[in-house]
């Protein structure tokens, strides 16, 4: 929902939108018109679950490709969504995870480190405004 609509007037919209669905207006298009997010004709692209809020994962992952969701609600508005089509994952290489958490553990060390060096930097520093020269 808009922060500029009030509940009910977000509500109507996309009772609106969903009664222009229903009579074969295409999603885009009605998502172009509708929709506080307009880029792309609604079009959020692939997204893996746990990307998108609970409440929206829960409707689009229950969809088959070709099916549209009725009006739901999320903590940032109302939605209708549709989709087009499902990508199989794919089972991971073995080891697959064991090497990105090392590697994403390794990144965060070495974060930490840069962090608490840069802490112990800014501690010591002395800052002191100086004149320019010729000012």
């Amino acid at each position: 929902m808009s922060e500029q609509r009030s509940e009910a007037e977000a509500r109507r919209l996309i009772e609106e939108a969903e009664t222009e669905l229903a009579q074969g207006a295409p999603f885009a298009e009605v998502a172009e018109h509708f929709s506080d997010c307009k880029a792309d004709g609604g079009d959020l692209g692939w997204f893996e679950r746990g990307a998108m809020v609970d409440e929206f994962d829960a409707v689009v992952f229950a969809l088959q490709p070709g099916q549209r969701s009725g009006i739901f609600r999320t903590p940032f508005g109302y939605h209708i969504a549709e989709l087009r089509e499902k990508a199989s994952g794919r089972p991971r290489e073995p080891g697959m995870a064991q090497r990105e958490i090392e590697a994403y553990l390794t990144s965060k060390r070495r974060h930490e480190a840069m962090e608490h060096g840069l802490e112990a930097l800014r501690a010591n520093a002395e800052i002191a405004r100086t004149e320019e020269a010729g000012a």
